[in-house]
């Protein structure tokens, strides 16, 4: 298991179960139960494909935590998804880790008019 930083997550084993995190310092906030080990594999593999840097929260500035959609009932299950990794007062930021963002949306729009003349 490998964290975001792409380096080997730490396991440890306590009362509650096992789990990985990134023991990396700075942290990735990389964190996964033992059990869900395999979603966080799938989703950090769709996030690598899309090239994108580890987000930052606009708030804090600080890494975001990456998180997935576990509810198998849901038509995201399995996908990456950022949250804001400050753990006392959060703020609201929040964004898909498996969409690559367009590169340049006025491109698009150029070629678009070009097209319609």
């Amino acid at each position: 298991m490998e964290c975001l930083h792409g380096k080997p997550a730490a396991n440890s084993t306590t009362s509650n179960g096992s789990f990985w995190f990134c023991g990396q310092n700075p942290s990735c906030n990389f964190f996964c139960t033992e059990d869900e080990g395999y979603m966080h594999e799938k989703a950090i593999t769709a996030w690598r494909c899309t090239e994108q840097p580890h987000s930052r929260c606009d708030g804090h500035h600080k890494l975001a935590k990456m998180c997935v959609v576990k509810n198998f009932m849901n038509v995201n299950y399995g996908r990456p998804f950022f949250v804001c990794g400050e753990k006392a007062k959060p703020c609201s930021f929040w964004m898909w880790g498996d969409v690559q963002p367009l590169a340049n949306l006025s491109a698009v729009t150029d070629y678009r008019v070009r097209l319609e003349r």
